[in-house]
C-alpha cells in the first residue's frame, strides 16, 4: 500500500491550480489608470516593486505568487506553503488561473465516487474518510479454490481508526458478518425521517408501505421479484420495483419527508423487512436481507491479516476479510462498497478522540497528522487552538431555512464528509477542506488561526489623520461569474454526483452572456451548504469588488489579519470598511496594511435577499472632466414587496426594486434613494409648517441605500410602512443623473394574501437536462412554485418539482406532454397554471455500422451521434453470447470467439433507448490474416535495417573518435618567442621558474590559444581553443606517470559547428587507448559512444598470449526512434556478436545476435513476435486463446473437446472421401462475408453485400 497523498508537490505553490484571478497591484493599462485617477485622484496604483520589511501578520491566500507580493522574507518555508489555502478564493475564485493539465482529482473528480468496478490492485494509495461516504474497497488479495466455487479476498477501504462501517455489499447484495452467526442477518438499506410532522411514523407489514404524517397517510404497494415476472404487462411504477426509485418517490413527498440510502442493492422494494416505527426527527432504518450460501466478512480495523506472510500487513487500514460462495448473483470478481464513518479525530473541545463532522476538528487533525497530513512540518504548537475552538463551535451551530415546499429544517451550519486520497497535493487538499465552510487561516505571531467568513465588528477606524499612501486596485467584472455550478456527492441521490446552480438572471441578461463557474466539493453532501456556499462567493464577488493598501503608525500594532477596518482617506472613500488581508513592518517602523473590500450583508444563512450597497466614495472624488454630460435618467423603475422567512422561522419584507440604466457604455450602475412617509425617532427635529404629521417624512432628505447594475433588495422594511423610491444612473466617472427629477415609485409595505396572478412566459430547454424557466410573480407571497404533468396542483401523483427560485431541472419519462406550473403563496392559494407543451422526440436510428477485423476481434463503428444524444446502447449477439453495451463513444472494440456476430444498436438520451438500427453481421474468423503475420515479418526486416545502421554507425564512430590523436599531437609544439609573417601573427609567454607557456597564433582563417605546463621535459598538462570561420573546437590533454612506470594520457575535446556539437574524452595508457567516449549532437540526432580496449591473457596455441579486446556501445536517437547496441570491434560484430534495442513509432525489437543464431523478440501494433533458437519458460504458463503450431504437436494432445467450433475447415482438410451416418453441421455459408447463404438451426437466412439480413426463412 502507498501514501502518496501530495504527488510530489509539497511547494509547488506556482502551479497550483486555485491561484486568484485578480491581480491587486499590476499596472494599469491606461485607460483603467484614466478613469481610476478621475475617481480616486489621492490615491495611487502599485506596480510590481520590491516589496521589503518585516512580516507582521498575514492572511493565508491562494495566490502566492501573483497577489499582492505577499509573504516574502519572514516566513519559514511551511509556513508560506500554507498560505495556499485562500480567504478569498481557493476553489471559489472568480476567473480560475490558466493551469497545464496534470493528473488533478482533485481535483475533486467527483465521478470517482460513482464508479461500480472496486479497484484490482495493490499499489493504488489508500483513501482517507472524514465524516460520512459511501466507498469502494480496493483488492489486494484474491483467491480461489480449486473448483473455483469458494473465493477469499482482502479489500482494504480506507485509513484506519474510523467510527464504525455499515451495510457492506458485493455486487449490490447485502452481505452479513461472519462472527454473527446467523442464518438470516438483516442490512440496513435505507433510513426514513420526517422533519415536519410531530407524528411522523412508517408502517410496512407485507409489502404495503404506509406513510403517516398529521391528518394524511400515503400507501405504496411494493413489489417484489417473484410479483414483477409473474406480471403480464409489468406495468408498475418505479418506486415500487426499485429501491433507487423508492428513495427518490419519498424525497419527492415533501412535507418533511427524506430519505437517505445506506447501501445500493439490486433487490426489490418488496424484500424489505416489516417495520412499525416514528420517525419525526429521528432516522427509521428499513432493512431486508443479506446474502446466504457461507459469504460473510469480517471487519478490521488496525489489524493484521492470519495470512501475513503472503500478503504483508495493513499497518493502520481498515479492511475487509471476505469470504464468497458462487452463486447466479456473486461470481466473478465481485465489487465491494460500503458506507463508512470515518476517522476519529481528537476535538479539543471536549478532550476526547472521537468521530466527527466538524470542519474545523477534521481540518486540524489533517494539518497535525504525521503519517497523511502535515504533522512532518506542522506541530500543535504552532496552531492557535483557541480559533479552532471557535470555528467548530460556529460550523456545529443549527441553523434553520425552508425547504422547496415551505417546510422548516434545521441542520448544522457547515460538515464536512470528505475522502482524501493521492490525486491532489496537500496544498489543494487544504484548500479543498477550507472552501467547504468558508474557511481561511492567518499566519500571526508564528501561530496558525483558523477563522470563517462570517459578520466581523469594527476594529478600528482609520482617517486622513493615522493613515497614508494609499493604493486602490479594482477587480475587473467582465469575465466574473455569473452562474455557479457546484457539484457534491449527495447521498438523497444514491451517492451520486449532483449540480447545484447558483445564477444571477439579471446579470446575465445585462452582460448578455453566461460565464459559469464550475466547482467541485469534495466534501460537501448538503445540497444546501453547496447552495449557500455559491450565493456568498458570487455576491462577495459583485459587492467586494476593490483591493486597498495603506500606511499607518503605531495603530496598527493591535490590529491582525481578518480584522475589519475602515478607511477615510482625503475624501477619496468615506469609512470604507476592508478586511485585512497583511500587516507588515516596513523598515521604516510604519504599518503596512492590506486587505479586500467587505459588506456586512453577505453572511446571511439563508438563500434569497438581496446585498446591500453602500456609497463610500467622499464628495471630493467625484470629480468630472470639463464640460462632461451627466448620464440620462433611469427607466421603468418599479418596486414590489417580497416576503421571507428568517432563521427562527419570523416573517420579514424586503423591497425589490428594478430599473433599466441608459444604454451607453459609459453607464456603470444605479443608485437607489428612498424616504418613508412617517419620521423615525432619529431624524425628529424642526418639522415644516403645514406638513400634516403622517407625512413629515417626505419631507426629509433623501436616504442613500445603495447601488447596483441591474436592480437591489431594500432589506428588512418596516410593515405598513409607504416607501417612495427614486433611482439615478450613475457613469464610470462618478458622474450622476439628477436626483430632484430622477423617476420614482411609491410602495406600501403590506402582506400579499391575493391569489397569486398565472406565471408567464413559462419555457424550457432540453439541451442538456430538463430544464423549464418562468418569470417571477410579484403580486402575491409566493413561497414556492409547482411543476406538474397534470392539474392536481399539491398532489404527489404527478409532481415534477418545488422551488422558491424561477427555474427547476425535473426528470421526464415521456417524449411528449404539458406541463402545468403554478405558484403557491403564503396561505397556500394557488394560482391559475401556467403551461407549456413539450416535445422530446426519439432518437432515429443509426444506419450505418462499419467493422475493421482484428486479431481475434472486430472494431465496430456507428455513424456519430446526433444532436441531443448521450450515447448508445450496442447490441451484439452470437452463440453463446448476447451482450447489450452502454457506451459514450460510437467506437467499441470487440473480441469473442470464432463466430458469427449480429450487430445492432441505438442512440440514448436523457429519456431513455432511440429507435434500433437494423442487424449487421461480423465474423471473428479462428485463423490469422496472412497480411498480418507478413506484417509482422515486414517489421522484423525493418528492425533488421535500422540495427544493422546503428551497428556500422558504433564502427564507425570509433574511427571518427581517433581523429582527435591528431588534433592533440600538433598542439605539442615548440612555444618560444614573438613571430610575424605577412600571413601569420604568433605571440608567446614563458615562466621558465614554473615551466609555464602560452602562445596566440592568429592568420586570416583562424585564431589559437595554447597553454602548456611542463615537469622534467615532459608536457605534463596542455590545452587549446582553436577558432575557425566555421568552426570551434577545444582540447585538453594530460599526461600522467602512474607508480609502476606506466606513462597515461587523458585528452578531452569539444568540437562545435553549425550543425553539430561533438564532445569527446579520452584515455590512454603506454601509447594504448585504453578508453574513449564521445556525445555528437545534430539538429536531428544526438548518439553517444563508448569504446574500451582490455588486455587479457589467454592461451594462444597452446602458450599464453597477451589478447586485445575492444568492446563499444552506443546509443542513438532521433525524432522518431531509439537504437542502442554493445559489441565487440576485434571483428566483423556479426562474427562477435552484439546486442540491441531499437525503438520506434510503431515498435519494438530487443535481439542479441552471434553468426548466425539471432534471438530476438519484435513487438509491433499487429502482434508480438519470438524468434529462437531456444525458448525455455521457467514459470506456469497460459494461454487464453488459441495456439497455431507448425512444429511438432504431442500425440494424444489434441482431443474434439479441444477443437473450437469451425476450427476445422473444408481448406485444411484434404481427404478422398468423407461419408457419415450423422452430422452436425452447425452453420453452413457460401461466402465468411458479404453477398452469402447461410444455414444454421431451422434457418435459411440470405445476406445482400452490405451484409443486411434481406430474407429469413424457417421456424424461429
Amino acid at each position: 500500500m502507498m501514501f502518496n497523498f501530495f504527488d510530489g508537490a509539497l511547494f509547488d505553490i506556482q502551479n497550483n491550480r486555485y491561484g486568484y484571478s485578480w491581480q491587486p497591484f499590476q499596472p494599469c493599462d491606461k485607460e483603467t489608470e484614466r478613469l481610476a485617477k478621475r475617481l480616486f485622484r489621492h490615491a495611487h496604483f502599485k506596480g510590481g516593486g520590491k516589496s521589503a520589511g518585516k512580516l507582521f501578520g498575514a492572511i493565508i491566500f491562494g495566490f502566492i505568487s501573483q497577489g499582492f507580493g505577499f509573504f516574502g522574507s519572514g516566513l519559514s518555508a511551511i509556513s508560506r506553503f500554507v498560505m495556499g489555502a485562500s480567504l478569498f478564493s481557493s476553489v471559489w475564485t472568480a476567473v480560475s488561473m490558466h493551469k497545464s493539465k496534470s493528473n488533478v482529482q482533485g481535483n475533486v473528480s467527483v465521478q470517482r465516487f460513482d464508479r461500480q468496478q472496486e479497484q484490482m490492485t495493490a499499489d493504488v494509495p489508500v483513501q482517507l474518510v472524514y465524516g460520512r461516504r459511501l466507498i469502494t474497497g480496493n483488492q489486494t488479495f484474491h483467491q480461489t479454490d480449486a473448483d473455483a466455487k469458494q473465493l477469499h479476498k482482502h479489500v482494504v477501504l480506507c485509513e484506519g481508526g474510523i467510527n464504525k462501517i455499515v451495510s457492506v455489499t458485493a455486487n449490490e447484495l447485502l452481505v452479513p458478518t461472519k462472527a454473527s452467526g446467523k442464518k438470516n442477518e438483516s442490512g440496513v438499506v435505507f433510513t426514513v425521517r420526517n422533519i415536519k410532522y410531530e407524528n411522523a411514523g412508517i408502517h410496512l407489514s407485507g409489502k404495503k408501505l404506509t406513510l403517516i404524517y398529521g391528518d394524511k397517510s400515503k400507501e405504496i404497494q411494493l413489489v417484489n421479484k417473484s410479483d414483477f415476472e409473474g406480471s403480464n404487462d409489468k406495468s408498475f411504477w418505479e418506486w415500487q420495483v426499485s429501491i433507487s426509485g423508492l428513495i427518490s418517490y419519498i424525497n419527492r413527498l415533501g412535507d418533511g419527508w427524506q430519505a437517505f440510502p445506506f447501501a445500493a442493492t439490486s433487490k426489490y422494494p418488496g424484500d424489505l423487512h416489516n417495520i412499525d416505527a416514528g420517525c419525526y426527527a429521528d432516522f427509521a432504518a428499513l432493512t431486508m436481507d443479506t446474502v446466504t450460501g457461507g459469504t460473510s466478512y469480517t471487519f478490521h480495523d488496525c489489524e493484521p491479516p492470519e495470512n501475513y506472510d503472503e500478503t504483508g500487513g495493513y499497518p493502520k487500514m481498515a479492511w475487509l476479510d471476505m469470504y464468497f460462495t458462487v452463486s447466479e448473483e456473486l461470481n466473478g470478481n465481485p465489487s465491494v462498497s460500503c458506507l463508512v464513518e470515518g476517522l476519529k479525530v481528537m476535538d479539543t473541545r471536549s478532550g476526547r478522540v472521537e468521530y466527527t463532522t466538524n470542519p474545523a476538528m477534521c481540518l486540524r487533525d489533517f494539518l497535525l497528522s504525521k503519517r497523511y497530513g502535515l504533522g512532518k512540518w506542522i506541530t500543535s504548537e504552532m496552531l492557535d487552538e483557541d480559533s479552532f475552538k471557535e470555528s467548530a463551535d460556529y460550523c456545529d451551530e443549527i441553523i434553520s431555512y425552508l425547504d422547496p415546499v415551505g417546510v422548516m429544517v434545521r441542520e448544522k451550519r457547515y460538515e464536512l464528509n470528505m475522502i482524501i486520497d493521492q490525486r491532489m497535493s496537500a496544498i489543494e487538499w487544504l484548500q479543498e477542506i477550507l472552501a467547504n465552510f468558508c474557511g481561511y487561516m492567518t499566519f500571526t505571531n508564528g501561530k496558525f488561526k483558523l477563522h470563517i467568513e462570517r459578520e466581523t465588528p469594527i476594529s478600528y477606524r482609520f482617517n486622513d489623520d493615522n493613515c497614508f499612501d494609499l493604493a486602490v486596485a479594482p477587480l475587473a467584472l467582465s469575465e466574473t461569474p455569473n452562474k455557479y455550478s457546484v457539484a457534491i456527492v449527495d447521498p438523497r441521490n444514491n451517492w451520486k454526483s449532483v449540480y447545484c446552480i447558483c445564477e444571477d438572471y439579471a446579470d446575465q441578461k445585462e452582460r448578455q452572456k453566461i460565464i459559469t463557474k464550475e466547482v467541485q466539493l469534495n466534501g460537501c453532501t448538503s445540497q444546501y451548504q453547496a447552495l449557500r456556499l455559491a450565493r456568498f462567493y458570487r455576491d462577495q464577488n459583485l459587492a467586494c469588488p476593490l483591493q486597498l493598501s495603506f500606511k499607518t503608525g503605531v495603530e496598527g500594532m493591535h490590529l491582525e489579519p481578518g480584522d475589519v477596518v475602515t478607511i477615510s482617506y482625503h475624501g477619496v472613500f468615506d469609512g470604507l470598511p476592508i478586511r485585512i488581508a497583511e500587516i507588515k513592518e516596513t523598515e521604516e517602523g510604519d504599518y503596512e496594511i492590506s486587505g479586500r473590500q467587505y459588506n456586512d450583508s453577505l453572511y446571511g444563512d439563508e438563500l434569497s435577499g438581496g446585498i446591500h450597497w453602500h456609497n463610500y466614495i467622499g464628495a471630493k472624488s467625484m470629480v468630472t472632466e470639463e464640460n462632461e454630460i451627466p448620464p440620462k435618467d433611469a427607466k421603468n423603475v418599479r418596486a414590489h414587496t417580497q416576503r421571507r422567512l428568517d432563521e427562527d422561522g419570523n416573517t420579514k419584507y424586503d423591497i425589490h426594486v428594478l430599473f433599466d440604466l441608459p444604454i451607453s457604455t459609459s453607464i456603470e450602475c444605479g443608485q437607489v434613494f428612498y424616504k418613508t412617509k412617517a419620521v423615525v425617532g432619529t431624524e425628529i427635529g424642526v418639522f415644516d409648517e403645514g406638513v400634516p404629521a403622517d407625512e413629515i417624512g417626505w419631507s426629509r432628505k433623501w436616504k442613500f441605500a445603495g447601488e447596483s447594475p441591474r436592480e437591489f433588495i431594500l432589506r428588512r422594511v418596516m410593515l405598513g410602512e409607504t416607501y417612495r423610491i427614486r433611482v439615478v444612473a450613475k457613469n464610470k466617472s462618478g458622474t450622476t443623473s439628477d436626483l430632484d427629477s430622477a423617476p420614482e415609485v411609491f410602495v406600501k409595505v403590506t402582506p400579499k394574501e391575493t391569489v397569486p396572478s398565472m406565471p408567464y412566459n413559462l419555457r424550457y430547454n432540453f439541451k442538456r437536462e430538463f430544464l423549464f424557466m418562468w418569470d417571477d410573480v410579484p403580486d402575491s407571497d409566493v413561497i414556492y412554485y409547482e411543476l406538474r404533468l397534470n392539474e392536481n396542483v399539491g398532489s404527489p401523483v404527478g409532481l415534477l418539482g418545488r422551488t422558491s427560485d424561477t427555474s427547476a431541472a425535473v426528470h421526464l419519462s415521456s417524449r411528449v406532454g404539458t406541463v402545468y406550473l403554478y405558484a403557491i403563496n403564503s396561505l397556500k392559494k394557488a394560482s391559475y397554471p401556467a403551461k407549456v407543451k413539450y416535445s422530446y422526440p426519439k432518437p432515429p436510428a443509426p444506419r450505418n455500422i462499419t467493422f475493421a477485423e482484428i486479431p481475434r476481434g472486430v472494431n465496430i463503428t456507428v455513424e456519430e451521434f446526433p444532436q441531443n444524444v448521450l450515447g448508445m446502447r450496442l447490441y451484439i449477439k452470437g452463440t453463446g453470447a448476447s451482450d447489450a453495451l452502454d457506451l459514450t463513444t460510437n467506437c467499441y472494440v470487440f473480441h469473442g470467439k470464432p463466430d458469427i456476430y449480429e450487430i445492432s444498436a441505438s442512440y440514448i438520451d436523457l429519456i431513455g433507448e432511440g429507435f434500433h438500427s437494423a442487424e449487421f453481421s461480423c465474423v471473428i474468423n479462428p485463423t490469422f490474416r496472412e497480411e498480418w503475420i507478413q506484417d509482422g515479418t515486414l517489421s522484423v526486416k525493418k528492425m533488421d535495417s535500422e540495427v544493422s545502421s546503428v551497428l556500422n554507425s558504433a564502427v564507425q564512430s570509433v574511427e571518427d573518435i581517433k581523429n582527435i590523436n591528431t588534433d592533440i599531437r600538433d598542439i605539442d609544439t615548440s612555444i618560444l618567442g614573438l613571430k610575424e609573417t605577412d600571413k601569420q601573427i604568433t605571440a608567446t609567454l614563458e615562466d621558465k621558474e614554473r615551466n609555464l607557456a602560452s602562445q596566440i597564433r592568429q592568420t586570416a582563417d583562424s585564431i589559437n590559444a595554447t597553454v602548456q605546463s611542463k615537469e622534467a621535459n615532459l608536457t605534463k598538462a596542455i590545452s587549446q581553443v582553436s577558432q575557425k570561420a566555421d568552426s570551434i573546437s577545444s582540447t585538453v590533454v594530460e599526461n600522467k606517470r602512474t607508480q609502476d612506470g606506466v606513462n597515461g594520457n587523458l585528452a578531452s575535446q569539444i568540437r562545435q559547428t553549425a550543425d553539430s556539437i561533438n564532445a569527446t574524452v579520452q584515455s590512454k595508457e603506454a601509447n594504448l587507448t585504453k578508453a574513449i567516449s564521445q556525445v555528437s549532437q545534430k539538429a536531428d540526432s544526438i548518439s553517444s559512444t563508448v569504446v574500451e580496449n582490455k588486455r587479457t591473457q589467454d592461451a594462444v596455441n597452446g602458450q599464453l598470449a597477451n589478447v586485445d579486446t575492444q568492446l563499444a556501445s552506443q546509443i542513438r536517437q532521433t525524432a522518431d526512434r531509439i537504437s542502442s547496441v554493445i559489441t565487440s570491434l576485434n571483428q566483423n560484430p556479426s562474427q562477435s556478436g552484439y546486442s540491441a534495442l531499437t525503438q520506434l513509432q510503431d515498435g519494438i525489437n530487443a535481439r542479441v545476435v552471434k553468426g548466425d543464431v539471432i534471438n530476438q523478440i519484435n513487438m509491433t501494433a499487429t502482434g508480438t513476435k519470438i524468434d529462437g533458437k531456444y525458448l525455455h519458460i521457467t514459470g506456469k504458463t497460459r494461454f487464453d486463446n488459441d495456439i497455431i503450431a507448425s512444429g511438432m504437436i504431442k500425440a494424444g494432445a489434441i482431443s474434439s473437446d479441444k477443437i473450437a467450433a469451425r476450427a476445422i475447415t473444408a481448406d485444411k482438410l484434404n481427404v478422398d472421401s468423407l461419408s457419415a451416418m450423422s452430422a452436425r453441421i452447425g452453420v453452413l455459408r457460401t461466402k465468411d462475408s458479404g453477398a452469402r447463404v447461410e444455414i444454421r438451426d431451422n434457418l435459411i437466412l440470405v445476406y445482400d453485400e452490405n451484409n443486411v439480413l434481406r430474407v429469413k426463412m424457417g421456424v424461429w
